[in-house]
């Protein structure tokens, strides 16, 4: 059996139950046990006011105090050597056989301690058992990188100590080492921390923020009892075991359990006066007596049908609420992941990811979504994944797509023309069927561009509006706000990503991706940043950080609008500058057209369904506020000759007399050549531009 280091004790508290490893006599070490009567002198003194505290810690006599402590090896040998104390700056220490020191007492006076990483030239590793109990004028301490354990009662009952800094070191922190700190307000256990006694934090009366790791499974017994002004934490998700009165006389009004706890134990709630709502996951399937005992006039239990929680609620004369109201969808397929997936709240990438699955994990498959997700059962409700990473069973056929919900129908009426029907809002889209001169029509959305979707062979289609008359009765329909943009590229983030509210980093933040998450790219920024789809709606991230797929092209940045305008008749849009291009679809007389170049034979390119087209500038009529745009210049074409004109001589627009005539040149006008045509006409310069005429009235210099 260790050595116990004896030492005065003050019995100011219950936690000088713990003094009782350390009795009063000379500063050496020598080979003791922890006697059972010496044990129950201490709780005998212990005042009639504490008693609350024995009644947390269920101490009834000293085998129950023994039974609470934390197996810790000091480093003792076990035969009868001596060890003498020495002291350091006020610091006593002694050096243990793996020639390690651990502190033991402290007679100095520091209101801000810091607790020294070496004494004696030996690193220190561990707190020794009440080394600082009752220590009123600490206000902080902070403990040096390379400690490994903090003993019980190690800085308990220091009512004045606000603030402690516990290093990534810390493995094990024991029984009541917090215990009674009556102005600690905020602790940060650190994920080093394996190991936590009972009764931690207990009747710390001002805490109300506490961080715990995720490296333990256990809220042990009383860990946070009477700590009246703690009303919310966030329990990791590794808790599988809440203690006896862990959070008994706490300040929580609400609790929920978090997903993955398997035991609650007895009083866990008991005499928390504002309770009055417990949410107890599927997971639970223990719970201990008097669960909220002397709490809220009414505690109700909140948990899925069929849970343990309900019978529990049911046994113990709870009120239960139900959580589970949906009914449990069916599953229709199962299979495995063939990565480390993630698991999101929505069908695609830029929902929020609520958990992820590793490669090989089990996955049963609820419904499959159009775009190739499915939604999957997970942890006990519903999830998204990508179907591209889910080997299906071979029992199991890959499950079809459920049908999109049918939208509703907001107004009727009659084609006015035998009119084609197309698979999206605009000529260039692919003909899907058509309908004859007096066919009805419903409409279940009115496009920005005037087009219409309607219900179609038991699905969709869109019409032009031109050439649909509305039923008198149904007014022409609003048109939806813009339709969602077409996805242009897609890829995977490179690293962790924060995505703005615009195109540049000095906009606000949104949120973050995660490396490895795939985003879908709306639009290129001329910065190189990507306009992406963001939780139902859009963002920005730096493009630097996305890696394309090398299926889709790296998108052009979309260019600037210079002008805008409205159609002064029903246009064509063609592929490029001119009437000989192949047609792309049609606008409508009035339509708004946004331009972002002018050509030199006076068309305009536009935006037009999420790229570009082309228009003849003779049939828009620009709007006030924006001038003409000036056409790009052409690359000047060399001069091969010059001459003079013989006679006034039209100039035209191409090579020939069909051609319009753009000018007049007086008899004698110098010309500057630039081509000469097969038919003996001459390209000429003209007027900043480019012009024709007859090579037979002009004399060459």
């Amino acid at each position: 059996m260790p050595k116990q280091f004896r030492k005065i004790a003050s019995v100011l508290t219950v936690l000088g139950l713990l003094a009782s490893f350390s009795i009063s006599a000379t500063n050496v070490y020598a080979e003791s046990t922890v006697s059972q009567e010496s044990t129950q002198e201490i709780l005998n003194v212990v005042s009639d006011s504490m008693s609350r505290s024995r009644g947390l810690l269920r101490i009834q006599d000293s085998s129950d105090l023994e039974d609470m402590l934390l197996d810790i090896d000091w480093g003792y040998d076990f035969d009868n050597e001596y060890y003498e104390e020495e002291v350091e700056n006020g610091f006593y220490y002694v050096i243990n056989n793996r020639n390690e020191a651990i502190v033991t007492d402290y007679d100095g006076s520091a209101t801000n301690l810091v607790i020294p990483s070496t004494l004696g030239g030996k690193p220190v590793k561990m707190i020794y058992y009440s080394a600082f109990t009752s220590l009123d004028q600490l206000k902080s301490v902070t403990i040096s990188q390379g400690v490994e354990v903090i003993g019980a009662s190690a800085f308990a009952a220091c009512d004045n100590l606000a603030k402690v800094t516990i290093p990534s070191s810390v493995k094990t922190i024991d029984t009541l080492a917090f215990a009674l700190d009556l102005s600690l307000n905020n602790v940060v256990v650190p994920s080093s921390v394996t190991k936590l006694g009972a009764g931690v934090f207990l009747l710390n009366s001002n805490l109300t923020n506490v961080t715990l790791p995720s490296s333990i499974s256990t809220i042990p017994d009383s860990t946070f009892a009477g700590c009246e002004s703690l009303s919310s934490i966030k329990l990791p998700s590794s808790i599988k075991t809440i203690g006896d009165s862990a959070f008994a006389m706490t300040g929580f009004s609400q609790f929920t359990v978090p997903n993955g706890v398997t035991t609650i134990g007895d009083e866990a709630f008991s005499d928390c006066e504002k309770l009055t709502d417990i949410t107890i996951p599927k997971s639970v399937t223990k719970i201990g007596k008097s669960l909220a005992d002397a709490g809220a006039e009414v505690v109700t239990i909140h948990g899925e049908t069929g849970s343990y929680a309900e019978t529990y609620a049911k046994q113990n004369d709870l009120a239960f609420k139900a959580t589970n109201t949906t009914v449990d969808e069916k599953v229709i397929a199962t299979g495995v992941t063939t990565a480390n997936l993630n698991v999101r709240k929505g069908a695609g990438a830029n929902y929020a990811r609520i958990g992820g699955l590793t490669k090989g994990a089990k996955v049963e498959v609820v419904k499959k979504e159009s775009n190739g997700w499915y939604k999957i059962k997970y942890n006990n409700t519903y999830g998204y994944v990508s179907g591209t990473y889910v080997k299906l069973d071979s029992q199991t056929p890959d499950p079809t797509p459920d049908p999109q919900p049918e939208e509703k129908v907001i107004a009727t009426g009659v084609t006015t023309e035998n009119l084609n029907v197309r698979k999206g809002a605009g000529a260039n889209y692919a003909r899907i069927g058509g309908l004859t001169k007096g066919a009805k029509v419903e409409v279940v959305k009115k496009e920005s561009n005037g087009w219409y979707k309607i219900k179609y062979n038991n699905s969709y289609g869109y019409v032009s509006g031109t050439y649909v008359k509305l039923d008198s009765q149904t007014p022409d329909p609003t048109p939806d706000p813009q339709p969602e943009e077409k996805v242009i590229a897609t890829g995977v983030t490179t690293e962790n990503l924060n995505v703005r509210k615009g195109a540049g980093a000095s906009y606000t933040r949104l949120g973050t991706l995660t490396k490895g998450t795939k985003v879908e790219i709306v639009k290129k920024e001329s910065n190189g940043w990507y306009k992406i789809k963001y939780n139902n709606s859009y963002g920005y991230v730096s493009g630097t950080y996305v890696k394309l797929d090398s299926q889709t092209p790296d998108p052009q940045p979309e260019e600037k609008v210079i002008a805008t305008g409205v159609t002064t008749e029903n246009l064509n849009v063609r592929k490029g500058a001119g009437a000989s291009y192949t047609r792309l679809g049609t606008l409508t007389k009035g339509t708004k057209v946004e331009i972002v170049k002018k050509e030199s034979n006076g068309w305009y390119k536009i935006k037009y369904n999420n790229t570009y087209g082309y228009v003849s500038g003779t049939y828009v009529k620009l709007d006030s506020q924006t001038p003409d745009p000036t056409p790009d210049p052409k690359p000047e074409d060399e001069v091969i000759a010059k001459g003079t004109t013989t006679g006034n001589l039209n100039v035209r627009k191409g090579a020939g007399t069909s051609y319009a005539s753009i000018g007049v040149l007086k008899k004698g006008t110098k010309v500057e050549i630039v081509k000469k045509e097969s038919n003996g006409w001459y390209k000429i310069k003209y007027n900043n531009s480019y012009g024709y005429v007859s090579g037979k009235y002009v004399k060459l210099s």
